[in-house]
C-alpha cells in the first residue's frame, strides 16, 4: 500500500475503528467525505466488509482546496485517485466501495435524506467548508447514527477564541497546531460533542438534535471542472445516482457483453462473473453459495475482479491445460493451480477425476521447476543440484537413499522392509555398527551415548557431512516408532532437508509417507507445531480430532500416528483431503467462522499456520471454542502476520526487502521483480505471471491484513472461558527495522510490525 503525506495517525485509526465497530449493522451504509489516498477509508473497510455493507468515497482527489478554490496544481490529474484506487484493489475492497469523484457538495444532491448509517468528515477544513459540508450530509444521516471527524485537536472553549474566529477559514493554523474551522464549526453545530483524541463524534438524536439549526445561507458548490462519477473504474452515471441515492428498484447487476464463447458476462458489486448460458435465467444477486461454489467449481459461472481475467479464462476454459509434452516419458498438465506428471505409458488419463489424480504414479507439485526435477528435467537455475524422482522404481535404475539409524536396530530392519530397493547408505551410532546391514555407513555420535536410541543426528562430524551432501541422495528415510518421539519436534526433517529433496517416514506396521519439494517445508513446519502442542495438551489418544484449515489433509495424516479415534479435516479449499485419505479422516468443505458442528463436539481442535488467513479469525477463535466439549483442548498457531517483515508470504522472493508490501504498491513490487529478474523465477517455479502472482498474494482473501491485537487473544484470556496454557509472541525484523522505514511506514504501530507470530494453547472451562 502507498500512502501520500496524510496525518492519520495509528491512534486515530483506532478510535474510528472502535466508532465503526460501535456503528454497525447489518448491510450498513457509510460515507467518507474526503478519502484522499484511502489510509482512513481502509481503517473502516473490514467492519463494513464483514457487515456486507457499502462505502462511499467522496472526494475531488486533486488535494487541498485554495483560497480561490481552484484545483491544487501540485498533483498531476489522477495521481491521488489512481493511489487510492490500487489500495482498494490491492485489499480486495473493489466490491464494498463506490468512489464518487467529485466535491461534497454536488455529491450532497445526489443522496437520499436518512440513507447513512454512517458519515466520516475530513474533507476542506475551513470554516465555511466543514460548516458546510455538516449541513448538508446531516439530513442524510438516520436517527441513531454516528457522525464523526478528523482534526479536531480541543473543543472550542479550550482555544483563544479571538484567534481561532480570526485563523478559522486557514486550512491549519501551523503556530497553535490547531485546524480552527473543524473545531468552530463543530463546537457551533454539536455543543454536545465528543472528542477522542483528534476524533469529534456524535451520534444522531441522542448527542445531537434530529434536525440542526436552519442558517439561510444559499448553499454553496464549489465545482470541479467536468466532475466525473463513477463506481471503482467505470460506471454508468445513472446507475451511480440511482445507487447513491438508495433507489429501492435499483438493479445492480449488469450485462457487460453477451454471447462469448457462450458465456454472458455480468458486473455485480465490482466484480465480473461469466455465467454460462447453458445455465438459462440466472440471478447472480440471489444465487445460493453453496449453487454458487459448484458453479465455479466445475467452471460454468468464472468470477475475477479483472473483466481481461474473465475474458481469458472463458477464452482459454479452465479445464486442464497441457504446459509440456513427452518430457522424459510424461506429460505435463496444470489444472486448478496445480502441475501434474502423468506418464504416457498409463495411457488417457483424466485428471479432472479425483480417482485419477491420486494414482501413485500421478506426480504433482504446485511449483512447475520442482515437478521438473521429479522427472528428471533439469532447472536451469540450479540443475546440479535437482534431484531425480519417481514412484515407479522399477523402471528406472536403483536409486540412492540415506537410512537415519535413529530406532533400535530391530526396530529399523523391521521398518526397512517396507522400503523399496534403494542404493542404501546408513547414518547410524558407530556403537550399533555391527547390527546395521550394508557396507556403507557413516557414524554420528549421540548427545547421550548411554542411550540405545540417540533422537539427533545433527552433530555428526563436518567431514561426514561434507561426504553426505556430495552423494546427492534421492531420498532420507526417516524410520519412527508407532508415534513420533515427543520434544524433538521436526529436528530430523530439518536434518533430512539438507540432503536430498525426498523424505520418506516409515513406521514398523508398515505405513510409509513420502514428501517432496514444498511438502518437506510444510512437513518440518506441521511436526514442530504439533509436537508443541502435544507437550502442552497431552496425548490425543483416542480422543476426537478437529483440524481447521487442513488443506490437502497433509497434517490429518501426521496425526494419525498419535492413534487418535477420529480426524475431522475442514478448509474452504475445494481440494480439501485430497492427497492423505484414510477411513478414520472425515474431510469436509466449511468455513471456519460458520462450522457445522453441534457444540461440543470434539476433544481437541487445533489450527496450524491458517488464521493470519482468516478474515474475521475472532469469530472463527469463538466456533473453535463453541465446538470444543469442557475439559477440552484447543491450539492456534499463525504466521507470519501481515505487518510482519514477510507477512505477506512470497517466501524466497523478497528476502532482502523487508516489509516489501508495506513499503510499495503491488505495481511498484512487479516493477521490483522485474528489475532483478525475479519475475523469471516466479514464472519457473509457479508457472505463473508475475502481476498474477503478486495480486493473488497480496490481496485480503489470501491474507488479512491484521494487526496481532485484531486476533482476540487479549480478550480470550480475560474471558473466563478458557484456561490460558501456553501463550507466546514471536518477534522478527528488529534489526532491519531503521528509522527511515519506521518512517515509510509509520501508519502501522511499531509494535505490529515485529511480532512475526503467536502460538496458544488452552483448556475450555
Amino acid at each position: 500500500m502507498k500512502f501520500l503525506s496524510e496525518q492519520f495517525s495509528f491512534e486515530d485509526a483506532t478510535t474510528v475503528s472502535r466508532l465503526i465497530r460501535e456503528g454497525a449493522i447489518p448491510g450498513m451504509v457509510v460515507v467518507e467525505l474526503g478519502t484522499f489516498t484511502g489510509r482512513s477509508a481502509l481503517t473502516m473497510l473490514p467492519t463494513i466488509k464483514k457487515m456486507g455493507g457499502h462505502l462511499f468515497c467522496v472526494d475531488w482527489f486533486r488535494g487541498l482546496p485554495e483560497e480561490d478554490v481552484t484545483i491544487n496544481a501540485s498533483y498531476k490529474e489522477d495521481y491521488i485517485i489512481d493511489i487510492f484506487l490500487e489500495n482498494i484493489r490491492e485489499n480486495s475492497f473493489n466490491d464494498v466501495v463506490t468512489t464518487i469523484v467529485s466535491t461534497t457538495a454536488e455529491a450532497a444532491l445526489l443522496g437520499a435524506v436518512g440513507f447513512a448509517d454512517f458519515i466520516f468528515v475530513d474533507a476542506d477544513h475551513r470554516y465555511s467548508g466543514i460548516r458546510q459540508d455538516i449541513l448538508n450530509w446531516y439530513p442524510k444521516l438516520k436517527e441513531g447514527g454516528i457522525i464523526c471527524g478528523h482534526d479536531f485537536e480541543k473543543h472550542l472553549q479550550e482555544c483563544d477564541t479571538d484567534r481561532a474566529y480570526q485563523n478559522c477559514e486557514i486550512d491549519f493554523d501551523f503556530n497553535d497546531e490547531c485546524h480552527y474551522g473543524v473545531i468552530r464549526a463543530v463546537s457551533e453545530l454539536f455543543p454536545n460533542v465528543h472528542r477522542d483524541g483528534r476524533i469529534w463524534w456524535v451520534r444522531k438524536g441522542e448527542d445531537a438534535p434530529s434536525i440542526l439549526p436552519v442558517f439561510h445561507e444559499q448553499l454553496t458548490v464549489f465545482h470541479v471542472a467536468e466532475p466525473v462519477i463513477k463506481l471503482s473504474e467505470s460506471a454508468d452515471h445513472d446507475y451511480l445516482v440511482k445507487l447513491f441515492a438508495n433507489d429501492p428498484e435499483l438493479t445492480d447487476a449488469h450485462l457487460v457483453d453477451t454471447n462469448v464463447a457462450g458465456y454472458n458476462i455480468v458486473l455485480y458489486k465490482g466484480i465480473f462473473y461469466g455465467l454460462a448460458i447453458e445455465l438459462g435465467k440466472i440471478d447472480i444477486r440471489t444465487l445460493d453459495t453453496n449453487v454458487l461454489r459448484t458453479y465455479l467449481d466445475d467452471g460454468r459461472i468464472i468470477k475475477h475482479s479483472s473483466l481481461e481475467k474473465v475474458r481469458q479464462t472463458i477464452e482459454h476454459g479452465i479445464g486442464p491445460h497441457l504446459i509440456a509434452e513427452q518430457v522424459n516419458g510424461y506429460n505435463i498438465v496444470l489444472y486448478r493451480n496445480t502441475y501434474y506428471a502423468l506418464p504416457i505409458s498409463l495411457g488417457a488419463i483424466d485428471i479432472t477425476n479425483e480417482k485419477d489424480r491420486l494414482r501413485p504414479e500421478v506426480l504433482e507439485s504446485k511449483n512447475l521447476a520442482q515437478l521438473k526435477s521429479m522427472i528428471g528435467l533439469p532447472s536451469e537455475r540450479n540443475a546440479k543440484q535437482e534431484i531425480r524422482f519417481t514412484l515407479d522404481d522399477s523402471i528406472h535404475k536403483k536409486l540412492k537413499a540415506l537410512f537415519l539409524g535413529t530406532v533400535t536396530p530391530e526396530v529399523g530392519r523391521n521398518c526397512l522392509q517396507y522400503v523399496p530397493d534403494f542404493d542404501m547408505t546408513y547414518l547410524v551410532p558407530e556403537s550399533q555398527d555391527g547390527y546395521w546391514m550394508g557396507e556403507r555407513k557413516i557414524h554420528f555420535q549421540p548427545y547421550n551415548p548411554a542411550k540405545p536410541v540417540p533422537l539427533d543426528v545433527t552433530n555428526i562430524r563436518n567431514g561426514h557431512r561434507k561426504v553426505l551432501v556430495e552423494q546427492e541422495f534421492d531420498a532420507v528415510i526417516i524410520p519412527y516408532a508407532e508415534t513420533f518421539p515427543k520434544r524433538v519436534g521436526s529436528v530430523l526433517e530439518e536434518f533430512a532437508g539438507n540432503f536430498a529433496h525426498e523424505i520418506i517416514h516409515v513406521f514398523p506396521s508398515g505405513r510409509t509417507r513420502r514428501y517432496r519439494g514444498e511438502d518437506i517445508n510444510r512437513l518440518t513446519y506441521s511436526r514442530a507445531y504439533f509436537d508443541s502442542m502435544l507437550q502442552h495438551i497431552g496425548s490425543v489418544e483416542g480422543k476426537n480430532i478437529l483440524d481447521i484449515g487442513c488443506s490437502d489433509g497433509l497434517g490429518c495424516d501426521l496425526m494419525l500416528v498419535e492413534k487418535p479415534a477420529s480426524i475431522t479435516g475442514v478448509d474452504t479449499s475445494d481440494h480439501v483431503g485430497a492427497r492423505f485419505p484414510d477411513p478414520i479422516i472425515n474431510y469436509a468443505r466449511m468455513d471456519a467462522r460458520q462450522l457445522e458442528f453441534s457444540p461440543n463436539s470434539f476433544d481437541v481442535a487445533y489450527s496450524i499456520a491458517v488464521f493470519e488467513h482468516i478474515q474475521e479469525p475472532i469469530d472463527a477463535l469463538k466456533e473453535m471454542i463453541r465446538v470444543i466439549k469442557p475439559g477440552g483442548y484447543g491450539y492456534i498457531q499463525a504466521g507470519p502476520l501481515y505487518n510482519s517483515p514477510f507477512g505477506h508470504h512470497m517466501f524466497g522472493y523478497f528476502d532482502d526487502y523487508p516489509w516489501i508490501h508495506l513499503r510499495l504498491t503491488s505495481d511498484e513490487i512487479i516493477s521490483y521483480a522485474r528489475e532483478q529478474g525475479i519475475d523469471r523465477l516466479i514464472l519457473e517455479n509457479t508457472g505463473r505471471d508475475v502481476v498474477d502472482y503478486i495480486h493473488s498474494m497480496i490481496n485480503v482473501q489470501h491474507i488479512n491484513g491484521l494487526a496481532f491485537e485484531d486476533y482476540g487473544l487479549v480478550q480470550l484470556a480475560e474471558s473466563g472461558a478458557v484456561e490460558i496454557l501456553h501463550y507466546v509472541k514471536s518477534y522478527d525484523g528488529k534489526k532491519w527495522l531503521t528509522s527511515a522505514i519506521q518512517q515509510e511506514i509509520a501508519y502501522v504501530n511499531p509494535d505490529d510490525l515485529v511480532i512475526d507470530r503467536f502460538e496458544i494453547a488452552f483448556k475450555v472451562l
